[in-house]
């Protein structure tokens, strides 16, 4: 951790679909919780629905990193929410890179994201990072940290993500709307005359 760093961000996976929801539950009663800022539990259920639950008010900058994060992990989310959001999403992606976030163990993180898992991926103060990592990885959670520095901070506020509800919402609804099964096609009707032979009085007519 550089001493620069003034934000850390802690991603966790878990193989079982609560294990993010539990995690949090977890922190609490460590006292822990009041550590975290804005935060996202991303959940699959067993047939590999995606629900993505986000609390915190989402601004200074670290909503942005969270949505770059969500980008990253979920990289298809650019081609859902289409190109405006795409490229938002995908700018986000890129400053997060370019601030040194580790987007190749976010992808890996991302693709622990099968049937049954879940990842919580959350904005945490600085002098508690140790401790609440620590806490996650005694709970069999893989876990990665990465700090930002204020010059990365402050590029992120001035993300139109950063106070965009609008594009917040937007990617999670898109990402919930991906996730629903779709719906299953309807049978035309079949024309007159056609379809299973008469039977009894019909026959006979």
């Amino acid at each position: 951790m550089s001493k620069e760093d003034t934000m850390q961000v802690i991603a966790a996976a878990f193989q079982y679909e609560d294990g993010a929801k539990l995690s949090l539950e977890a922190l609490e009663q460590a006292q822990l919780d009041k550590a975290l800022g804005d935060k996202a539990i991303l959940s699959a259920d067993y047939h590999g629905k995606i629900t993505i639950k986000e609390t915190g008010d989402m601004g200074g900058g670290k909503g942005a990193v969270i949505g770059g994060a969500l980008g990253v992990v979920l990289p298809g989310i650019g081609n859902i929410i289409g190109a405006a959001g795409g490229a938002l999403i995908g700018g986000l992606a890129a400053k997060l890179h370019d601030a040194g976030f580790p987007n190749d163990q976010l992808k890996t993180l991302g693709d622990k994201l099968t049937p049954n898992s879940s990842l919580l991926l959350a904005v945490v103060e600085v002098q508690q990072v140790d401790e609440v990592a620590a806490k996650l990885r005694s709970l069999n959670a893989t876990v990665i940290t990465e700090g930002l520095t204020q010059e990365a901070v402050d590029q992120l506020s001035a993300s139109d993500f950063a106070t965009n509800t609008a594009a917040r919402s937007a990617v999670v609804a898109a990402m919930a709307a991906e996730a629903a099964p779709e719906p299953a096609e309807s049978v035309p009707a079949e024309p007159a005359g056609q379809g299973f032979a008469p039977l009894g009085e019909d026959a006979a007519r």
